[in-house]
């Protein structure tokens, strides 16, 4: 999260370039925390062209089980979910749901058990469960999310009292 990355002009490798959300004014040196928090698209991509969009692609369809997702998203827009398909509200619950466990992800499913009028059990549906990251990264991304809501992108999201993590963002088309 101390990493720094500039925000600055930036192209895709097509050569049309990146916007941030709030314009064209550049913010420069921005640490991953602060771009978390401010919801920044161009150190966003540039830091998934830094670790390649098939790094990324792989681990989306790998820890987080994101099905939708066909190799010709393997693009730089990945990283803003510019992607053909769209995702399963279901699959990125699950993904969000893996940071808020302390980075196990687990197989959503919609029923535990099945029991008869007697109260026998019938069916017993256990979801299957994998670490889809290290705990410590969970804490820490989850500590970024909780800044986006108190001082960052979310805090119409922030409830009095309450400790709230959360990530804005928005794609077109």
């Amino acid at each position: 999260l101390g990493t720094v990355i500039v925000d600055e002009a930036f192209s895709y490798a097509d050569g049309t370039p990146v916007r941030d959300w709030w314009g064209s004014a550049y913010r420069g040196p921005m640490t991953i925390r602060k771009c978390i928090e401010q919801s920044a698209n161009i150190p966003t991509v540039k830091k998934l062209t830094e670790i390649t969009p098939a790094l990324g692609y792989q681990y989306l369809t790998e820890n987080f089980a994101f099905s939708t997702l066909p190799t010709t998203d393997i693009v730089q827009s990945l990283a803003l979910g510019g992607i053909t398909n769209g995702v399963y509200n279901l699959e990125m619950t699950a993904a969000y749901a893996a940071i808020a466990n302390a980075g196990v992800y687990t197989e959503p499913v919609f029923y535990t058990h099945i029991y008869d009028h007697d109260g026998n059990l019938l069916y017993e549906n256990t979801p299957s469960t994998h670490v889809a990251m290290k705990e410590t990264t969970a804490a820490l991304i989850t500590d970024a999310m909780v800044d986006v809501v108190d001082k960052g992108t979310g805090t119409r999201a922030n409830f009095s009292g309450m400790q709230v993590a959360g990530k804005t963002g928005t794609t077109t088309g």
